[in-house]
């Protein structure tokens, strides 16, 4: 059972993508790098409001799970368009 990478606590029954946009389908923001194992409250109370706070934590959880040059490398390697959009 895989526990919730937001809260620790409760299994994660769901996928979140931390950038996504209209264009839904882009494989940039379908790669593992973007993408949490979650559970529902979690999903629906906290990181579904968005905001600058829920990209930081979430860019700190992803630090600790690939390494921050992994991270770094992912996000560098991320078309301009997508980027824009997020930070």
């Amino acid at each position: 059972m895989t526990l919730c990478e937001w809260c620790g606590l409760h299994p994660a029954t769901e996928k979140h993508h931390c950038l996504i946009g209209r264009d839904k389908n882009n494989p940039e923001l379908d790669d593992p790098h973007n993408i949490g194992d979650v559970c529902r409250k979690c999903h629906s109370q906290w990181i579904g409001t968005g905001g600058r706070l829920v990209k930081e934590s979430w860019w700190k959880i992803k630090c600790e799970q690939y390494g921050e040059a992994d991270m770094q490398e992912w996000y560098s390697g991320l078309s301009l368009k997508v980027k824009e959009r997020y930070w």
